[in-house]
């Protein structure tokens, strides 16, 4: 457990049950003042997704339809944004307007299963992508801790 820098940043390391967590702090060298303040939240966001707990206080109960908004207003230059939405509003019949962070691997299973019925395989790529960005826009917002969509292993 601790901090350590990695370039400008400052980057927390956890090992708990022989995982190990590294997090971005998001704090840069020269402002070690706020350096324990985050490394307390992101240990306490650590914690409770290891142990399946709810969000710390820091998390908001955010649905994926109320979320989409604020990921248009964030990512407002982004050429593909247009598309990316379209996905959304797509993919939203199939794994359901839920909180984000009841979002698991699961669901998008789902979603990659019925895909497949009418699209290509890079077609599920680009679905899943857009939502793995979604998710660490999220995680930059405070929404979430984690993003179910780490560890999906793509199409080749």
């Amino acid at each position: 457990m601790g901090a350590y820098l990695r370039g400008p940043w400052w980057w927390y390391k956890r090992m708990l049950g022989g995982r190990v967590y590294y997090r971005a702090l998001k704090v840069r060298k020269g402002q070690e003042s706020l350096l324990s303040a985050r490394m307390a939240q992101e240990d306490a966001a650590i914690l409770a997704a290891h142990y399946g707990l709810p969000c710390p206080d820091t998390c908001r109960n955010v649905t994926l339809s109320e979320f989409i908004p604020v990921y248009r207003k964030r990512k407002a230059g982004k050429a593909s944004l247009d598309r990316d939405i379209q996905r959304y509003n797509l993919a939203l019949p199939i794994i359901g307007d839920k909180r984000l962070a009841d979002f698991t691997m699961d669901d998008f299973q789902g979603l990659e299963k019925k895909l497949l019925e009418d699209h290509e395989s890079a077609t599920v790529n680009r679905y899943i992508q857009a939502f793995h960005h979604l998710f660490e826009i999220a995680i930059r917002e405070k929404v979430l801790t984690t993003n179910p969509l780490d560890n999906y292993e793509y199409f080749v």
